[in-house]
C-alpha cells in the first residue's frame, strides 16, 4: 500500500493536535507515514511519533487491525524491540507513540558494506532475540528488512515498524505484504501460509547481506554471492529455504546456530570488512563493492535519522597501471613457486627411491627369519613323538556324535533391559538399572530416543517408575545436555503454570538462570544446552529420571494431590500446563479415561470437571485448545438428567456451544469438549481422550 500524495503535517500543526507532546523535529517520511521526534511532557522522555495517512484511517479494517496490533505491541517489553507507548487518531490520521532510538537504521549504517562475521552475527542474534519475544506473544512482523531495524549508538539492533504485523495464529488477509528481496516466497504466493518462518527468511537475507555486502535481487534471477565460510553459507541457506517447513523453526534456533558457528576456513578478503561499533562511524566508512550496485529499496518512515535519497558513493575501479603492476607481481610469484615445486619434486623422488630400497631389504630379512623359524618348529615336532590314545567310544570317529556348539550370550539392549526391569522399577527397586543409564548424584537417567508428545512421554516415564528429567541447577543443565543426541531437543519435566510461571513436575521452583523461550507450555533442552518452550502436541525424545530412594514425586497423580494440598496457601502449586483466566484455572489433561474416573481425578486435585458456563469461558477454552488434536474429546462437567442438560456445579445453564448448534437428542448423556470446535456428547462408560480440570472460586459446588 503506497500513499505518495501524503502530506506530512507541520510541527506547529501537530503541537495543536497533540498538546501533551513538545514536537522537536521532523525525522523521516515514507509511503506509510511520517515520523517526528517529540518530548512527552508528563514523563519528560523523548519519543518518536508516527503519523499515518488519512486514507488508512478511513479504512475500517485497517483501523481495527491497527488498534489490535498497537495494543499487542504495547504489551511487549524487550531490549531489541522498539517500545510502543500509546496510539490514537488526530483529524482522521492514526498515530502511534514509540520509544525514541538515537541512532541510524541498519539500512543506512551497513548498506553495501561487508561486516566482520562476529559483528554481523551479534547484530543478527539481537534481531532474533527481539523477534523471538514477539513470536512468543503470537505476533509476526512480516516486513523485516534493514530499514525497519534501528541501531543504537552501541550498534544494538531494535526492531520497529510493526505496521504489517499479524498474530502468528491468525489467517492471512490474502494481501501481499513484505518488501521484494526480503519477502519469503509464501508472502507472494500464499500469504495465508505466513508464519514464524516468514520472519526467519528475512533475517537470513539480512545475514547474507551483512556478510557479503550484496543487496538481494528482488527478481531472484541473479544468484546471491556465495559466502566465504561454508558454515555460514549453510546457516543462511537453511534460513532462506523456499519451503517454510525446512527453515529454522524459531528465531532462537537460528541464533543458536550462529552462536555455535566457528570459522571453517579463511580466505584472502576481496572486499574490506567494516565494523559496526557505532552508526556514526559506519556512515563515513568506504563502501565495499567496486561495481555500481542495484538501487536499494527506499527506506520507509521509521528511522530516527534523516533518510538518504542517494545511495552511498562507490569506489572507482583501479587504474590500468595498477592492473599491470599486480599482474607482474603475480607472474613473479608464480614463477618462483614453480621452481620451488620442481626442486621439491626432485628431492621427493630421491627420498622415495632410498626409502623403497630400505623397505625392500628389511622385507627380505623378515621373510628369511620367518622361514627359519618354521623349519625349526617342524624339526621339533618330528623329534617329539605324540603318545598313543586308546580307542574308546568317546574318541572313535566311527561312533562319536558331534557336540552341539556352546550357546552364545546375546547382549541385552537398553530397551529390553528397561522392559525386563519395569515391574521392579515401578515398585521402587533400584538395585539394577536399565542398560545405558547414567548416574549423577542420587539420580539415574536414561535417554528414550523415541519422539512422543509431552503427556505421552510423561505417561511412559510413570509406567517405568520414573519421571521426566528436571534440572536442579545450571551445572545439571550442562550435564544432561551432553546426553541429548546431536541436532535434537528433548522434553523436560517442567512447564508453565498459569502461563508465565515455570515450575517442575516435583513441585519445585524453576532455579535456573534462564527460562525457556518460545511459544508452548513445556520445557525442552537441546544438545547445545538451549532451553525452549515446546507445544504439547510436539513429538520429541525425552530423558527419564529415577530417584535412588525409590520415590517418584513427578507422577501426574502426585502433582494433582500437591495442588490440592496447596490451594489454601498464598502460592498454590498448579500443574505444569495450567492456564488462567481471571480467578479460573484450567488444565487440559490428556488421558484415556472414563467419565467417573475423570470426575474422581479432578476431585483429587480439589478441582472439578470444567464448567464453561459463560460466553467468555466458552471462547477462552475454544481458543486455548486449538493446538490440541483430540477428536475423541475431553470430559467437562455437564450431564443430561431426565432429558435436560445441567452443570455438575448447579450453575445456571445460560449459554451453549454445541458443535451442530443444537442439543444432541440421542447418544450418550455425558458432555465432552472437542478441541477447537465445541461441545458434544458421549457415553460415560466409554473412554475419551482426556479431561478438563477447573479450579475456580465462582462455582457453587454440590
Amino acid at each position: 500500500m503506497s500513499h505518495e500524495t501524503f502530506e506530512a503535517p507541520e510541527l506547529d500543526q501537530l503541537a495543536e493536535m497533540l498538546p501533551a507532546y513538545d514536537f522537536d523535529s521532523f525525522i523521516a517520511k515514507g509511503g506509510m507515514g511520517a515520523v517526528y521526534k517529540a518530548t512527552q511532557r508528563s514523563l519528560d522522555r523523548e519519543v518518536a511519533i508516527k503519523i499515518l495517512p488519512r486514507e488508512l484511517g478511513a479504512d475500517p479494517e485497517f483501523r481495527k487491525s491497527f488498534q489490535t496490533e498497537a495494543k499487542a505491541m504495547a504489551k511487549l517489553n524487550h531490549p531489541n524491540l522498539i517500545g510502543v507507548y500509546d496510539y490514537g487518531d488526530i483529524d482522521g490520521m492514526p498515530y502511534i507513540v514509540m520509544e525514541y532510538v538515537g541512532g541510524k537504521s541498519l539500512y543506512h549504517s551497513a548498506w553495501n558494506k561487508v561486516i566482520e562475521p562476529d559483528q554481523a552475527i551479534a547484530i543478527v542474534n539481537g534481531i532474533c532475540e527481539g523477534l523471538g519475544h514477539a513470536h512468543e506473544h503470537d505476533i509476526l512482523h512480516r516486513d523485516i528488512k534493514p530499514a525497519n531495524i534501528l541501531l543504537t549508538p552501541k550498534a544494538k539492533p531494535k526492531i520497529g515498524d510493526f505496521g504489517l504485523a499479524q498474530q502468528t495464529d491468525s489467517a492471512g488477509t490474502g494481501e501481499v505484504m513484505g518488501t521484494p528481496g526480503y519477502a519469503a516466497p509464501e508472502l507472494t504466493q500464499n500469504p495465508e501460509l505466513a508464519g514464524i518462518g516468514t520472519d526467519i527468511y528475512a533475517v537470513g537475507v539480512i545475514l547474507h547481506e551483512l556478510l557479503s555486502g550484496q543487496q538481494p535481487d528482488p527478481s531472484g534471477e541473479e544468484a546471491p554471492h556465495p559466502l566465504d565460510d561454508p558454515g555460514l553459507e549453510a546457516i543462511w541457506k537453511k534460513a532462506t529455504n523456499p519451503d517454510i517447513n525446512k527453515r529454522y523453526a524459531t528465531a532462537s534456533e537460528l541464533a543458536a546456530a550462529l552462536t555455535a558457528w566457528r570459522p571453517t576456513r579463511r580466505k584472502l578478503a576481496t572486499r574490506p570488512a567494516h565494523a559496526v561499533s557505532a552508526p556514526k562511524k559506519l556512515a563515513t566508512a568506504a563502501p565495499a563493492k567496486t561495481a555500481t550496485p542495484a538501487t536499494p529499496a527506499s527506506s520507509p518512515a521509521g528511522s530516527t535519522a534523516s533518510p538518504k535519497s542517494v545511495p552511498p558513493p562507490v569506489v572507482a575501479p583501479a587504474s590500468n597501471w595498477s592492473l599491470v603492476r599486480n599482474a607482474l607481481i603475480f607472474a613473479v610469484v608464480a614463477a618462483v613457486a614453480g621452481i620451488g615445486f620442481k626442486m621439491y619434486q626432485s628431492g621427493k623422488k630421491a627420498n622415495d627411491a632410498e626409502e623403497s630400497a630400505a623397505n625392500k631389504e628389511q622385507f627380505e630379512k623378515d621373510k628369511m627369519a620367518e622361514a627359519e623359524q618354521k623349519n625349526q618348529n617342524l624339526a621339533n615336532e618330528s623329534n617329539t613323538p605324540e603318545p598313543e590314545q586308546p580307542t574308546t567310544a568317546e574318541n572313535d570317529p566311527k561312533t562319536t556324535t558331534p557336540k552341539d556348539p556352546e550357546p552364545q550370550e546375546i547382549e541385552e539392549t537398553p530397551a529390553e533391559s528397561l522392559a525386563r526391569l519395569k515391574d521392579d522399577l515401578v515398585a521402587g527397586k533400584r538395585d539394577e538399572l536399565p542398560k545405558g543409564s547414567k548416574r549423577r548424584g542420587t539420580n539415574d537417567y536414561l535417554l528414550i530416543n523415541e519422539p512422543l508428545a509431552w503427556y505421552d512421554a510423561q505417561t511412559f516415564a510413570e509406567q517405568h517408575g520414573a519421571q521426566l528429567a528436571i534440572l536442579g541447577s545450571n551445572e545439571e543443565l550442562t550435564w544432561i545436555s551432553n546426553l541429548v543426541p546431536d541436532d535434537q531437543a528433548i522434553w523436560l519435566g517442567s512447564g508453565r503454570s498459569e502461563r508465565n510461571v515455570w515450575t517442575d513436575n516435583d513441585g519445585s521452583d524453576w532455579d535456573l538462570d534462564e527460562e525457556p523461550k518460545g511459544v508452548g507450555s513445556f520445557a525442552t533442552l537441546s544438545n547445545l544446552g538451549i532451553l525452549r518452550a515446546g507445544k504439547v502436541t510436539d513429538a520429541k525424545p525425552f530423558i527419564i529420571q529415577w530417584h535412588r530412594d525409590g520415590s517418584n514425586p513427578g507422577t501426574i497423580q502426585t502433582i494433582l494431590e500437591r495442588t490440592s494440598k496447596t490451594l489454601d496457601t498464598p502460592n498454590p502449586i498448579y500443574p505444569p500446563g495450567t492456564i488462567s483466566l481471571g480467578t479460573r484455572r484450567i488444565l487440559f489433561l490428556p488421558a484415556s479415561i472414563l467419565r467417573e474416573d475423570a470426575d474422581a481425578l479432578a476431585k483429587s486435585a480439589a478441582g472439578i470437571l470444567a464448567v464453561p458456563s459463560t460466553q467468555e469461558e466458552i471462547s477462552w477454552i475454544r481458543d486455548e485448545s486449538e493446538s490440541l488434536e483430540a477428536t475423541a474429546g475431553f470430559w467437562i462437567g455437564g450431564q443430561r438428567k431426565d432429558g435436560t442438560w445441567t452443570w455438575d456445579t448447579g450453575e445456571t445453564w445460560d449459554k451453549s456451544a454445541w458443535i451442530d448448534d443444537a442439543e444432541p437428542t440421542d447418544g450418550g448423556d455425558a458432555m465432552i469438549f472437542i478441541p477447537g470446535k465445541g461441545w458434544s456428547n458421549a457415553a460415560p462408560d466409554q473412554p475419551v481422550a482426556g479431561l478438563l480440570i477447573e479450579w475456580s472460586t465462582d462455582a457453587s459446588t454440590e
